[in-house]
């Protein structure tokens, strides 16, 4: 992708070329057709091309053939040298001393929706001839689009910095015979391909419909153009750039077929089966609460996005928040990742054996992952329907959240299946955090309000007026909010706005850094060591709070940092200290900020 960028930049100053509705791209496993195009010359030559003392590339044929053998050369490597010849500058066929005319090559243009088949080639021995026209980098890169063999050929042998400088500075030999070698390799790795284009009828569905459909094929998308830009395209034509990232994730249809076939088994991996021990029900003090209980804040963690074989992708570099210091931390095997250190019947098993009865749940989705994404949420609550409440936490490029279009595009994969969105927010750990009154944000709680859902939202320092102003403009909308930049102004906030709830997770605020990334045992041993003190502090702080408000507050746990955080062990701690804390109020505030009030939300937003 990177190779396609330069080279884009390189043609910067070309004018693009006409382009074509994107929903005519062919679909990922499809052959498409293509028409001969005319030689590179005259008024077809790229204009940035600059006539340079170039040595042309000259066929050394058989003796026979010099001598005029009628003998036909083989279709594949006259297609494979006039597709060379076109991006080294040749402009014309008599400046080839090949035995006999080359054919004329199916040549991708920058305006062309299809893709060429690549022939078998069996190629004569090349010398180098005199002086000809400069290296035409667009039809380099027209030929490159073609073959993603080709791209990564040139890109690996010839190196992406060497390709730049052919706009303006003749190859080197050994360039010209590195570059003829990519033709050759790329025509022999598509070796078994028809040598006759196979007609067929071009696609009508658009390319975000496409990637819905083909896992691979929205990974491809979603990281080089992503659903926003996907999205326009029912608006507009794309751009020149645009439309070649596009036909790069169109062709490379191997690698698609490849990720079609890996996102399945992710998937299912989140959900391997696994055996759950039924614990002893513990004992609690007389003072404990003795009921059910909600955790309004559980994260489920993600997918794993990494390269297949567990490699990172080749330049993807994450972008920085708060805390990501602190993320780095965290050893891998301790990273929670859904089939690779943690699963879904794990998570459930140790909700079950801790005593929690419902959850808030937060799944992951990203648009370049949206139906392997949503088909775990579906699939954890088809198998545990009774524990989890879904909510989407759809975020993209390093905020928190994405464009409300794209939330639409995700929530139409599985229309009426989630309860909420969220959690979503300004908190300091995302590297970008815009205000919940915000644009970004608006468009969000406008897709919420239409879909009925409740918004799960982390508000961030000093923003407590923009949540306000959000919570004025959307009266319909839930919010569910947390954290310590809002808690002082929480109480304001419920005597003017009905429509907002906080979590108190924060009873154990003192050991919440070792709870994200510290030591498990460490974590257990400080909270057995701090217990009544963090009990006093809790209680001195909420009770005022939630007695203002009893029918507004919420128990959660706000556990996924770490892969610990999901063990039974640590889970029976959260709600052994939540019961604690809880008993402390009346009976009936017990089991309204227990489960009552979540309940409440659960009918209020019922699909």
């Amino acid at each position: 992708m990177v190779l396609i960028t330069m080279l884009a930049a390189a043609c910067a100053g070309i004018t693009e070329p006409e382009v074509i509705p994107v929903h005519l791209l062919p679909a990922p496993d499809q052959s498409a057709a293509v028409e001969p195009e005319a030689k590179a010359t005259g008024a077809n030559a790229s204009p940035s091309a600059v006539p340079m003392p170039v040595r042309a590339i000259e066929a050394n044929a058989p003796d026979s053939a010099a001598a005029g053998s009628t003998k036909s050369e083989p279709a594949g490597a006259a297609m494979a040298s006039q597709s060379a010849n076109t991006a080294l500058g040749v402009s014309d066929a008599s400046e080839l001393t090949s035995p006999n005319d080359p054919a004329t090559v199916p040549n991708i243009s920058s305006g062309a929706s299809h893709l060429p088949v690549i022939a078998t080639v069996a190629e004569p021995t090349y010398t180098i001839a005199p002086a000809v026209e400069a290296v035409d980098l667009r039809a380099l890169f027209n030929q490159a689009m073609a073959s993603p063999d080709l791209m990564r050929c040139l890109g690996s042998s010839v190196g992406m910095e060497n390709l730049m400088q052919l706009a303006n500075l003749a190859p080197t030999d050994e360039e010209t015979v590195l570059i003829r070698s990519c033709f050759i390799e790329a025509d022999a790795a598509n070796a078994g391909t028809s040598t006759k284009p196979v007609s067929v009828e071009a696609s009508t569905r658009t390319l975000l419909e496409q990637g819905l459909d083909s896992p691979g094929l929205m990974w491809c998308l979603g990281s080089n153009l992503g659903m926003d830009t996907l999205l326009q395209f029912n608006e507009r034509a794309p751009t020149a750039l645009e439309r070649m990232r596009a036909q790069l994730c169109l062709s490379d249809r191997r690698e698609i077929a490849a990720w079609n076939a890996e996102w399945p088994k992710r998937v299912d991996a989140a959900f391997s089966s696994t055996e759950c021990v039924n614990l002893v029900e513990p004992e609690y003090p007389a003072s404990y609460y003795q009921g059910p209980l909600i955790d309004s804040h559980l994260h489920i963690p993600q997918l794993p996005d990494d390269g297949m074989g567990g490699f990172a992708d080749d330049g993807y570099v994450a972008p920085r928040g708060a805390e990501s210091d602190l993320y780095d931390t965290i050893p891998e095997e301790l990273n929670p990742l859904l089939g690779r250190t943690v699963t879904v019947d794990e998570i459930a098993c140790s909700l079950k054996n801790e005593g929690t009865s419902k959850a808030f749940a937060f799944f992951p989705v990203f648009p370049e992952i949206t139906s392997p994404a949503i088909d775990v949420a579906y699939r954890a609550v088809e198998k545990y329907p009774s524990l989890f409440v879904p909510f989407i936490q759809a975020s993209a490029n390093g905020v928190s959240t994405l464009e409300g279009a794209s939330l639409e595009v995700m929530l139409g994969v599985r229309p009426d299946f989630f309860f909420g969105f969220g959690e979503v927010g300004d908190s300091p750990t995302e590297p970008i955090n815009p205000p919940p009154d915000s644009e970004i944000y608006t468009g969000d709680f406008e897709v919420a309000r239409n879909h009925g859902l409740a918004v799960y939202y982390h508000t961030g320092q000093g923003r407590q007026e923009n949540m306000a102003r959000a919570l004025e403009q959307f009266p319909e909308v839930t919010f569910i909010v947390h954290g310590d930049f809002v808690r002082p102004h929480i109480d304001g906030l419920m005597d003017r706005y009905p429509n907002i709830y906080f979590t108190f997770n924060d009873i154990f605020d003192e050991n919440i850094p070792l709870f994200r990334f510290g030591d498990k045992a460490d974590f257990l041993w400080a909270m057995d060591r701090d217990w009544d003190l963090m009990i006093d502090l809790a209680i001195d702080m909420y009770r005022p709070m939630i007695e203002a408000h009893p029918d507004r507050y919420m128990w959660g746990t706000d556990r996924g940092d770490i892969v610990w955080n999901y063990d039974v062990e640590v889970g029976r701690k959260l709600v052994e200290f939540g019961r604690a804390f809880i008993g402390s109020f009346d009976p009936e505030v017990q089991e309204m900020i227990a489960y009552k009030n979540a309940e409440a939300l659960m009918k209020k937003h019922k699909k």
